[in-house]
């Protein structure tokens, strides 16, 4: 499978998640939020037996959340729909079969009040595993 077509599966992932806007970039304005972003990383490639590779690609995804309610409502939001995001990788984690395995294997939040609009950003990091 190409990356693009590992990249996609992951983007039909991401769209099961409701009243998140869902981008394969990096835009540079953000408009409507919340909000993930797939961004490609990197990969390693490793020999198997038989002339089989193993290739693992890591992805970097954004969930971008507006400060916009009050500190709690905020945090509930953002937590909610990070809970949401791993949810949606365990029950698809061969990504609909076309790859051995997806999994979201870190992840962090931070707190961005320098952008116009402040907002929490949720870096997760995800690994998917391919035999080719």
């Amino acid at each position: 499978m190409s990356l693009q077509s590992v990249e996609s599966q992951i983007m039909n992932i991401l769209s099961t998640i409701s009243g998140v806007a869902t981008y394969d970039y990096e835009p540079k304005d953000l408009s409507s939020l919340p909000a993930i972003t797939l961004q490609y990383s990197s990969f390693e490639q490793h020999r198997l037996s038989y002339g089989r590779r193993m290739i693992v690609y890591t992805f970097v995804m954004r969930l971008y959340v507006a400060l916009d309610d009050s500190d709690k409502v905020v945090m509930d939001k953002t937590k909610s729909l990070i809970q949401q995001v791993l949810d949606a990788f365990h029950a698809d984690a061969d990504l609909n079969g076309t790859v051995i395995l997806s999994e979201v294997t870190s992840g962090a939040l931070d707190l961005d009040v320098t952008s116009v609009k402040p907002r929490y950003i949720s870096t997760f990091t995800l690994q998917v595993q391919e035999e080719v």
